[in-house]
């Protein structure tokens, strides 16, 4: 955030974005925070740097559980924000998750997931904030929770409606056992057709002989 005070620009944001007006170096409680893996936001203008908001990060209820069933199903799950890098370590860490990656601009978050598509991943992206919204259009599958921005709903596929991501977790198992159940039935509707003569539906004309029910069996799978 940009604005101007007694016609002197001032920021509001993350470390990087605020230093540039200065070039000064942190002060000491700022770093010690940092370590600690909090999220730092600062207010600086031309002069230096005015004040510093620690924030802390806490898991939503359902994260470690939402996590742990993905992964169990083979799900490999990644973390793309635009958090310092020491915070989302921490979190990812908590999750039990290797590929964590921070200080992300929404274009960065765009290319890292370009570049899963392009090694053949199918990516379904969860997202909150008007940052994602370019994210979410790109992944196959977009999925916004209930209490995100309008943008980044108006950009997915899904919106969950609240905030359980246990549900996210759910809707992944209910999809698997839709498509079981509907492969299930294709092959039951082939083996009928192909082993049942009347099913198959034989026409005799001449030495002609047509088989329309297992052409569309065929068709179908």
């Amino acid at each position: 955030m940009c604005a101007t005070l007694a016609g002197h620009p001032v920021r509001l944001g993350s470390i990087a974005y605020t230093q540039a007006l200065h070039q000064q170096a942190l002060p000491d409680q700022v770093t010690h925070w940092q370590a600690a893996g909090d999220i730092v936001v600062m207010l600086a203008d031309t002069e230096g740097w005015r004040a510093a908001f620690r924030l802390g990060d806490r898991l939503r209820p359902g994260a470690q559980a939402m996590v742990g069933e993905l992964m169990r199903r083979n799900i490999a799950v990644s973390i793309f924000s635009g958090d310092d890098v020491a915070v989302v370590r921490r979190l990812a860490a908590a999750l039990g998750i290797t590929d964590a990656r921070g200080n992300m601009l929404p274009e960065d978050k765009h290319a890292a997931l370009q570049a899963l598509q392009a090694d053949g991943a199918i990516v379904a992206m969860t997202g909150d904030g008007v940052n994602d919204a370019p994210v979410l259009a790109q992944a196959q599958l977009s999925i916004a929770m209930g209490g995100g921005t309008d943008l980044a709903r108006s950009q997915a596929d899904v919106v969950l409606l609240g905030n359980d991501l246990q549900a996210l977790a759910e809707g992944v198992l209910i999809a698997q056992r839709a498509m079981r159940i509907v492969r299930q039935n294709l092959w039951w509707a082939f083996a009928y057709n192909i082993t049942d003569p009347m099913a198959c539906g034989y026409w005799h004309v001449g030495k002609l002989t047509l088989c329309c029910a297992q052409c569309l069996a065929f068709a179908a799978c």
